[in-house]
């Protein structure tokens, strides 16, 4: 058996028992105590070998050497539950029983353990939390990048890094501002006069999307927009019912829509000899004043009077010749008058009664007409290796 005077500088208070046996100081867990604690091999707990229990007065207890009171409102007289509520001794309660003793000091370092660990991984969340914002910081300025704007004859281009002289800036938070592109060739013209023939991207009235045309901007004074393209299914035989132009726009009202079968196109042409047609309800948009051109007969360009090739009005037209593909005789005529008719497959172009040009889209019904004398003769050139036509618009 062994005594306990050495644990009088301990923050434990006292067991239950005077005496503790090797089992008893195992139960309670007096083997985890630190090092500083040790055991007299003196029998008695208090110095003057003098059993104590918890109803000892302070006196007592102070000659004993088991407490030193710091606080100096403990007086001799206190007993030790006095002592135990004035915190002169660390236990809550005055007695404890056996085992108290380790398991509140196990208790008190798990619980260190417990605040060390939720320090740690409060900073290591602040920590993840800091290093996040700079990454994310670093990725941003390294994607948000967009590139200086170069502006030419053909449209708008970006320039990427190293190309040419341009250089990138980074993107702010403001929205970009929409790209601004023309509405037709004569826009590009006005704004540019020394613009050259070519495809030029545009955004017309009734468009989401920008979409890529052709302009004609040398000829009569330039910013013409070509809005249809179109051969023939039959030239060697150009005078017969199975010859048509081939495509046509989708002008339907008024037509004759049960005899028009030929290829009909939406796909706007991007150069003279390619064939298409620019969806025809845009046509409105981008001019009233028309030119066409052909390989087998005189180029001509018109004005709306009460006809309007536009919009699909019969009525008087004002032309005049562009190009003399075709002597008539020694006669320059022009036409004078736009047909709109259902029992037609096209518009026609008339000199007084005659056909100057029709855009027939049967090759079963009535005929196309490209006659420089308008007189509605087979009068357009002969053996051209390529027999074509187009339309333009401003």
């Amino acid at each position: 058996m062994r005594m306990m005077s050495e644990l009088e500088e301990s923050p434990y208070t006292f067991p239950d028992s005077i005496y503790m046996d090797d089992q008893e100081i195992e139960e309670t867990g007096l083997y985890e105590i630190p090092y500083s604690y040790t055991y007299p091999e003196s029998k008695n707990r208090s110095r003057d070998s003098k059993s104590l229990e918890s109803g000892d007065i302070m006196s007592e207890l102070y000659d004993s050497g088991y407490i030193y009171p710091t606080s100096t409102n403990t007086e001799n007289g206190n007993t030790i539950s006095e002592l135990s509520q004035s915190h002169n001794i660390c236990p809550s309660s005055t007695r404890m029983e056996n085992g108290n003793i380790g398991k509140s000091g196990l208790k008190n370092r798990l619980a260190i353990m417990a605040i060390v660990l939720s320090v740690t991984a409060i900073c290591l969340t602040i920590g993840a939390i800091v290093m996040t914002g700079i990454l994310y910081r670093k990725v941003s300025k390294l994607d948000a990048r967009v590139y200086k704007i170069n502006k030419n004859m053909n449209g708008t281009r970006y320039n990427e890094p190293g190309d040419g002289d341009y250089n990138y800036m980074e993107m702010n938070t403001q929205q970009p501002t929409p790209q601004a592109y023309p509405k037709s060739c004569q826009e590009i013209k006005d704004s540019n006069p020394g613009a050259s023939d070519g495809v030029y991207k545009m955004m017309l009235e009734g468009t989401v999307e920008p979409i890529d045309l052709y302009c004609d901007m040398t000829t009569t004074g330039g910013g013409w927009t070509l809005v249809y393209s179109y051969g023939y299914t039959q030239y060697d035989y150009f005078n017969s019912v199975i010859n048509a132009v081939m495509p046509v726009p989708n002008w339907i009202e008024p037509f004759d829509q049960s005899k028009i079968n030929v290829e009909v196109s939406t796909t706007p042409p991007l150069n003279e000899t390619d064939t298409g047609a620019l969806n025809f309800t845009l046509w409105k948009n981008i001019g009233s004043y028309f030119m066409v051109k052909s390989t087998i007969n005189n180029w001509i360009q018109c004005r709306p009077g009460t006809g309007n090739l536009v919009t699909l009005k019969g009525g008087s037209v004002s032309c005049q010749m562009v190009n003399k593909v075709l002597d008539c005789n020694g006669e320059i005529r022009v036409p004078d008058k736009l047909i709109i008719s259902n029992a037609l497959t096209g518009p026609d172009l008339q000199v007084g009664h005659g056909d100057f040009y029709s855009w027939d889209g049967s090759t079963n019904f009535y005929k196309p007409w490209a006659d420089p004398c308008g007189l509605s003769q087979s009068n357009q050139k002969k053996n051209v290796d390529d027999p074509r036509g187009a339309i333009f618009i401003k």
